[in-house]
């Protein structure tokens, strides 16, 4: 599933690389949400998500008749790969798929962690050629001079794939997905990433598909100056409103809202772009460094570089986390719990994460193949109209064929 969500997102990667590695070192304020009316859940949506909900509790909650067994990570790979069969057989596009926790440098009592996989794809939505991912996942828990829990993270992500017809396809799904403006009747001001969504929109449609490398560069560029220019115009509309405002209660909002816009605007300096060309002068690299940056609840990404070339993408990151950790002493046992079944091959379990796998899978195969969801079995629609062979047409009787009526006397 993991690997699934990273190919996912990999197809954003190539085109709006400057529009996501800003934001990461920026961490602007996210636009509040719009007050429409929540949504009306339906009666046997509530009742699926009861029952799921159910299911996972009973599956992964603690057997408190039973002692906690150590946890073997060769043992729980087979598990792993018992879990993942289902991908393997079923799955045309998949052709190879490993997931596995590292023996040497895992040992879930220290709170150590190391994830491996790799997967090949025959195919995909954006390529006819075979694309590669490997992926490693290094979290070690640990304490802080302050005596808080913290996370120390690390891992790289390799994808070996055609990057100029990925970076198209990711074009058409922010063409389809983004608004060029705000809906008809608002009148409010549009936010800073609806002005951005919007600008960037604008550019697209002027923008023919990709062809090389060096329109790629000059698009991410493009994207990185926008940023920074819609950043501005949004500190400038702030100064006109601290200006122009006369209560000293709104004077502080202001002022507080414009210190962190400014505070946005000087952390996207943390991300650094580089072209790399090649003896031509043609670009054959567009790299991206970001070094000792802050991020949001109280993380620090101590070193991230993100490369992309013509047929790969290479991503190495370390940092730290420190919000949300304190829950993982909380979530702790009932993970060990579920990785000590999954071990097992307890087949509740293995039934429950087959199912979530195959199901998530089935929604991610139109963004990775251009696929609609195949039927199963028990779902085997009906023919259309045209696909039947049409009958031979008999002759009407003519006239005088017909037999003549028949009439009774009494």
């Amino acid at each position: 599933m993991r690997l699934v969500s990273i190919c996912r997102n990999g197809c954003c990667w190539a085109l709006v690389a400057c529009s996501w590695l800003s934001p990461l070192a920026a961490q602007e304020t996210l636009p509040a949400p719009r007050r429409n009316p929540p949504p009306v859940r339906r009666p046997e949506r509530v009742d699926r998500l009861r029952k799921i909900g159910g299911q996972l509790a009973e599956a992964f909650a603690p057997d408190p008749q039973t002692a906690p067994k150590p946890i073997e990570v060769s043992k729980l790979n087979e598990g792993i790969l018992s879990l993942l069969e289902p991908l393997l057989t079923q799955e045309r596009a998949l052709e190879s798929l490993h997931v596995g926790f590292d023996p040497l440098l895992t040992n879930f009592a220290r709170d150590t962690v190391k994830l491996r996989g790799d997967a090949r794809l025959k195919h995909t939505g954006w390529s006819p050629n075979p694309t590669q991912i490997n992926v490693e996942v290094q979290v070690r828990m640990a304490r802080a001079e302050n005596s808080a829990q913290q996370a120390m993270m690390e891992g790289q992500l390799h994808i070996e794939t055609d990057v100029i017809p990925l970076a198209n396809r990711a074009i058409a799904r922010f063409m389809n997905r983004a608004e060029s403006r705000r809906p008809a009747g608002s009148v409010r001001p549009m936010t800073a990433e609806e002005d951005f969504s919007a600008r960037f929109r604008d550019k697209l449609e002027h923008t023919p598909p990709l062809t090389t490398m060096d329109e790629l560069v000059d698009l991410a560029i493009y994207v990185a100056g926008l940023r920074m220019a819609v950043v501005n115009d949004q500190i400038d509309r702030l100064k006109d409103g601290l200006n122009a405002a006369s209560d000293e209660r709104a004077r502080a909002g202001l002022q507080a809202e414009l210190d962190q816009v400014r505070k946005s605007r000087d952390q996207m300096f943390d991300v650094r772009p580089r072209v790399d060309r090649d003896e031509r002068g043609r670009a054959a690299a567009l790299v991206f460094t970001m070094v000792n940056s802050g991020l949001s609840g109280n993380g620090r990404m101590n070193h991230l570089e993100f490369v992309v070339r013509e047929r790969d993408i290479h991503l190495v990151a370390d940092g730290t986390l420190l919000e949300g950790v304190e829950f993982y002493a909380l979530f702790k046992p009932m993970l060990l719990n579920t990785l000590e079944r999954l071990q097992g091959r307890d087949p509740a379990t293995i039934r429950l994460g087959q199912g979530i796998l195959l199901d998530f899978f089935g929604r991610a195969r139109p963004m990775l193949f251009g696929e609609p969801v195949r039927p199963g079995p028990a779902d085997e629609s009906l023919p259309r109209p045209e696909s039947l062979e049409r009958a031979p047409e008999r002759p009407l009787p003519g006239p005088q064929t017909l037999p003549a009526p028949q009439t009774r006397t009494r």
